[in-house]
């Protein structure tokens, strides 16, 4: 999940188009967002399938300003929303819920800010399908199984869940295919990844991919040995 891209990029906007950065869209201070605070690089599901993904790598202050590179981001940002405009996903305008992120853009950059030579940054998606279009995280899609980031509800469930075994946090299997074909499917969300990453998200975790590192404490799991990282909640 390391943005090198960005950095290199960025390094040589500053030579040739420092002049741009002014330009740079910023969120309204007053803009509070509901969002995820991670404290390593990680997924983040929301009850409404937005996604907030956590980098955390190194940055070389002496090298780079973090000021000018969030402008940088922040231009990058607001460019991709002008090509991908964000549509609510209710039909008839209800607001979101209390639990559930606030956004108008389908891309918000949520943090970033250096401490201790380290980068932390977050980006809020409105969708899966804007993190995988979101044009640097190209490089940290593996595509070898085709599909990157996923979500959605068991009523929509991909074949790849049907054909995954799944235990619960206890350890224990679980039976999917009984919760897909349930009339409270609608109900129980997933996030899918064909890429090595740790994930998160709200409510109850009721089942990951077996092979997946499940973490009790931290209420998360990794890809481990698993093919798919796969994560369901209630």
């Amino acid at each position: 999940m390391i943005n090198k891209r960005r950095l290199a990029c960025f390094s040589l906007a500053l030579l040739l188009i420092l002049g741009l950065l002014c330009g740079c869209v910023r969120k309204d201070d007053t803009e509070k967002l509901n969002t995820f605070g991670g404290t390593k690089d990680s997924f983040y599901l929301f009850t409404d399938l937005a996604v907030q993904d956590v980098t955390i790598e190194n940055f070389e202050t002496k090298k780079y300003d973090v000021k000018e590179y969030q402008g940088f981001l922040e231009e990058e940002i607001a460019e991709y929303n002008r090509t991908h405009a964000y549509t609510p996903k209710s039909a008839d305008g209800a607001p979101h819920s209390p639990d559930e992120p606030h956004y108008s853009e389908s891309v918000t950059l949520v943090r970033c800010e250096v401490l201790n030579e380290k980068l932390f940054q977050s980006l809020l998606y409105a969708t899966a399908a804007d993190y995988n279009s979101f044009p640097d995280n190209q490089i940290v899609l593996s595509r070898k199984n085709g599909s990157g980031l996923v979500t959605g509800t068991l009523a929509d469930a991909p074949d790849v869940l049907r054909k995954t075994s799944f235990v619960t946090p206890n350890g224990t299997s679980v039976d999917l295919e009984s919760i897909i074909t349930s009339q409270k499917a609608a109900e129980y969300r997933f996030m899918l990844a064909d890429f090595s990453c740790v994930m998160y998200g709200d409510g109850e975790i009721i089942a990951y991919a077996n092979g997946m590192e499940f973490s009790k404490e931290n209420n998360c799991a990794g890809i481990g040995k698993a093919k798919y990282a796969i994560m369901i909640f209630h």
